[in-house]
């Protein structure tokens, strides 16, 4: 067979158009998270928080199938997609959702908890439904390299629930149920645009035989692990914020909540733009994967690193248009270097496990980040009652996760870590040195000379190599 090269552009195939519908997506996320807070009460923002949660816990129920097909199918182009058979899984995990959605009625009902909650609950499992089946359209879209259709796809979804949000405001709304229903409907529309881009794909006559009833239970099954993973790392910040809310209230958790909204920006894009490496690197051979690692380690966490420098003049801006949140915005600070790390976790090693077919691993490390948070709330909460502990759990918890599983990679492909990880440590604990005490001027220094330092060393590493050689047998 013939050789052939892949080169660091060609490794990221597609990811202008992945950045270009994510960032739509993170400015229209940013105008909420800025606007809301400032035009309704602290306690209203708590509730719209709190249906984001829901909604994002909600997105798991996909029973596996959505990463057993990512599992699959990765790196299969869009003309070679088994339509009839996706087409019938689509349909299949709809209704599966309709009926887990059917299941939390009945527990609301049954539960009657405050009526507000209650309702919010609901339309959360509804937006949910939507989100999860567009999800499976927008996973076929990204790795077959239709990156540019799939940023269409969100761009309509997000721009229905920002209009729609926005008018309301404009017309003197501040209910938050109004905001809730928009935002339901958005999921509904972008569903919908989703499914008529991938027509050729998702409008095919379903295939509802015996195979590939087998094979909808064979991709739940292989997906099963990367959804307890996925599940287990997104609890960990479940649980915190579910413990502030019910030890401080509704106030305190809107506090919590505007400072995880914004690093949950940014981990949705990093999470796209895994979806869009892994097709690249499916089909890439196991010898590089070493070569490839540096790669993307480069191209993605070097900047983010250097990027913790953009807190302090976000914060100066943040704490004078929201001057209500000001323990909002110094939770922000514990939680910058979170994008470090979470970009690690999930824009890199998550990838190659993936791609390594080491799901299980992957599982057990955040299965076990999982229970060391679970037991840190308890303490910070419950015991310590210090809110500020439990937030900073959580950048102590990624970290921790995102360095084991670098260990993982380590073993399994040789790529070196320790230099890396020794720096990035050193910079984030300057950094959050300096956050608590307060910022002053002469300690502000201190971070920005410790970052320019840390750019100079890792200044090779910004310039990606040309070529990395792949062997085809």
């Amino acid at each position: 067979m013939s050789t052939a090269s892949l080169t660091g552009r060609a490794l990221t195939k597609g990811l202008s158009w992945v950045l270009v519908g994510n960032v739509l997506y993170m400015l229209s996320a940013a105008l909420l998270t800025l606007v809301l807070p400032r035009i309704i009460s602290v306690a209203d923002y708590g509730l719209w928080q709190l249906y984001q949660l829901y909604v994002m816990y909600f997105g798991y129920v996909t029973f596996g199938y959505t990463d057993g097909v990512y599992l699959r199918l990765g790196g299969r182009r869009y003309a070679d997609m088994p339509g009839p058979r996706l087409s019938a899984g689509l349909i299949r995990l709809l209704l599966a959702d309709l009926a887990a959605w059917i299941g939390l009625v009945v527990w609301v009902w049954a539960v009657s908890p405050e009526p507000q909650r209650g309702l919010i609950l609901v339309l959360a499992g509804v937006g949910a439904v939507f989100y999860v089946s567009r999800t499976l359209v927008t996973v076929i879209l990204q790795i077959a390299g239709r990156a540019r259709a799939f940023a269409l796809g969100t761009v309509v979804e997000r721009l229905v629930t920002f209009v729609g949000v926005g008018g309301a405001l404009l017309v003197g709304a501040r209910e938050v149920i109004v905001f809730i229903i928009f935002d339901v409907l958005g999921k509904l529309i972008g569903l919908v645009v989703a499914v008529l881009i991938a027509r050729g794909v998702f409008l095919s006559p379903p295939d509802f035989s015996w195979e590939a009833t087998r094979e909808f239970f064979a991709d739940c099954g292989a997906g099963m692990f990367v959804l307890v993973s996925n599940l287990a790392a997104a609890l960990i910040t479940f649980v915190v914020r579910w413990a502030v809310e019910s030890h401080w209230g509704l106030e305190m958790f809107a506090q919590v909540s505007l400072a995880f909204q914004f690093t949950t920006m940014f981990m949705v894009l990093v999470n796209s733009v895994s979806i869009s490496v892994y097709p690249q690197l499916s089909n890439l051979d196991r010898t590089h994967y070493a070569g490839a690692y540096a790669t993307l380690r480069a191209r993605f966490v070097t900047p983010l690193v250097l990027m913790l420098g953009l807190y302090f003049p976000l914060a100066w801006v943040l704490r004078a248009w929201l001057p209500r949140y000001g323990q909002a915005i110094f939770f922000l600070a514990l939680l910058f270097p979170l994008s470090v790390y979470e970009t690690k976790s999930r824009g890199l090693s998550v990838v190659f496990l993936k791609v390594l077919r080491r799901e299980r691993l992957m599982a057990v490390i955040n299965v076990a980040c999982l229970g060391l948070a679970v037991v840190g709330t308890w303490w910070t909460v419950y015991t310590w009652g210090s809110v500020t502990a439990a937030v900073f759990l959580i950048a102590v918890v990624s970290a921790v996760r995102s360095i084991a599983s670098e260990v993982l990679i380590n073993r399994l492909i040789g790529v070196p870590i320790l230099a890396d990880t020794l720096t990035e440590l050193l910079v984030c604990a300057v950094f959050l040195a300096v956050v608590a005490l307060g910022g002053p001027p002469v300690t502000l220094l201190a971070v920005y000379a410790t970052l320019g330092v840390y750019g100079y060393v890792h200044r090779d590493s910004l310039r990606l190599p040309r070529r990395l050689h792949r062997n085809r047998h």
